[in-house]
């Protein structure tokens, strides 16, 4: 699920306050999206990165400063594979506007798991209150921006999927 559901699982997941559901990433396929060619196959590389993301996401609670900082790590470095793949000149010019935001917003997301990873590994630090700093809710929306181009992602209140219209 994009954005509600996995920021919840993150937070809890980072907060030490247990598993939650499993998240996902909406499927493409149920998508109504571009058919352009070099559109949809830029699409799947980034679907690919979100679902790293989301992986790296859907893991059990941290119980030690360790699990908490290994967590972050992987997070980050499945953001990080996005953010080459969202590098320059890699999208179709068709796309840049809804590229652009979700490079935006996965720059974002980097600088808040670095800001976490400070926290984690301070020594006297509650490294379970890192948890609060990461959220995915803005990166989920705009990978829907990129989604559903030329249309545009559509929640609806309280669920975390978005379709598009």
């Amino acid at each position: 699920m994009i954005t509600g559901i996995l920021a919840t699982f993150l937070l809890a997941g980072l907060s030490g306050c247990g598993g939650g559901s499993k998240a996902s990433v909406a499927p493409i396929e149920r998508l109504t999206p571009s058919r352009d060619p070099a559109v949809v196959r830029y699409r799947a590389v980034i679907d690919v990165d979100m679902r790293a993301i989301t992986f790296a996401l859907d893991k059990e609670a941290c119980s030690t400063r360790t699990e908490c900082t290994n967590e972050l790590i992987h997070i980050k470095a499945a953001t990080d594979a996005m953010l080459v793949d969202l590098g320059p000149g890699a999208a179709p010019p068709a796309i840049g506007v809804p590229t652009e935001r979700l490079k935006v917003a996965a720059q974002d997301f980097r600088d808040q798991l670095d800001a976490a990873l400070v926290v984690v590994q301070q020594p006297n630090s509650n490294y379970f209150a890192a948890g609060a700093a990461p959220t995915v809710h803005d990166l989920y929306l705009a990978a829907g921006y990129l989604d559903c181009w030329p249309d545009q992602p559509v929640n609806a209140p309280g669920e975390g999927d978005y379709s598009c219209a």
